[in-house]
């Protein structure tokens, strides 16, 4: 039994269900919806193009990514936006963007760190495309209702 619990469990104990979600909408078709949000926020919303902080970011969220099963499938975009609200966001496509009221509340690495995790496992687990996936199974119903 000890010898059981000394064992640390790994992500390759999980099951893997599939993925559906590329006959609604494919990686590619992801990847493009996120660079189209990325130049609206650009025209529309305050971005932080600040080098040292753009390099961070994406050192910071890089070493996320490369931990994770999903390395190479696609890039990831991380980038900061000037809104005093404690939140970050995914988007389609690998693109991160982080408050930076949450970047300035943060008090250690660590938990900057957690909160990019959380959003790097919103884009491998193609939260959206599966969202995008329900919505159309639901419509026929919602029709017929």
């Amino acid at each position: 039994m000890a010898l059981l619990l000394a064992q640390p469990a790994t992500t390759q104990d999980l099951p893997d269900f599939g993925d559906s979600a590329g006959g609604v909408i494919s990686p590619e078709q992801e990847r493009h919806l996120g660079e189209d949000l990325l130049r609206h926020l650009r025209a529309h919303a305050s971005l932080i193009e600040d080098p040292e902080l753009e390099a961070y970011v994406g050192s910071l969220g890089t070493r996320l990514v490369t931990q994770s099963d999903y390395r190479a499938q696609q890039p990831f975009t991380f980038f900061l936006v000037d809104d005093p609200a404690i939140n970050a966001f995914a988007a389609p496509g690998g693109f991160i963007g982080i408050h930076s009221g949450l970047f300035l509340q943060t008090e250690a690495e660590a938990e900057l760190a957690g909160v990019l995790a959380h959003e790097i496992a919103h884009v491998t687990q193609r939260h959206m495309a599966r969202s995008f996936e329900r919505a159309s199974q639901l419509s026929i119903p919602v029709a017929a209702a």
